[in-house]
């Protein structure tokens, strides 16, 4: 964790010295949020192709904290990330990314919430942006919803493993 911290601070402060992420209750909720915990797997984009980086790939967790979309599925299809694993790099349009943390921060912080919102979020994705909403507002103030169980499924438990429960 020593590391992804560092990562996920020099981000915050990127964002910050950028004008970005002008609200302290969300510098510290992307700074409370392991995005990594989001992103245990991606594609990255080589040659025209999609190849599938892995937890502990080299380089993985400073993408993770760099200022990029990283695609999550191909295709409306969670199985190519595997394929691609298996196989290599593979062709497809994404379907699911986790959005540039500038796009989100401008997002959030455009919505001008506090913690007597309710916040109903569509489109669940990785499950990131509902966790850095929990920290804002708190789990019992967000609701969110994908209409793919094979994203929804696990960007659940990884709110729950990082202790957040949003409806």
């Amino acid at each position: 964790e020593g590391t992804a911290a560092r990562l996920r601070s020099r981000m915050v402060r990127a964002l910050v010295r950028s004008g970005t992420l002008t609200d302290p209750a969300w510098r510290e909720a992307f700074l409370a949020v392991p995005r990594h915990a989001f992103l245990p797997r991606y594609f990255q984009q080589r040659s025209g192709r999609w190849a599938a980086v892995d937890t502990g790939d080299e380089d993985w967790l400073t993408q993770i904290y760099a200022d990029r979309v990283l695609v999550t599925q191909l295709d409306g299809d969670s199985s190519r990330w595997s394929v691609a694993r298996a196989t290599g790099p593979v062709t497809g349009s994404p379907t699911c990314s986790s959005s540039m943390p500038t796009i989100m921060a401008v997002m959030l912080e455009a919505l001008q919430v506090n913690e007597t919102h309710r916040v109903l979020e569509i489109g669940t994705g990785t499950g990131y942006n509902a966790a850095l909403l929990c920290v804002r507002v708190g789990s019992a103030q967000v609701s969110t919803v994908d209409v793919d169980d094979s994203l929804a499924a696990p960007a659940e438990q990884r709110l729950a493993s990082c202790g957040f429960s949003p409806t």
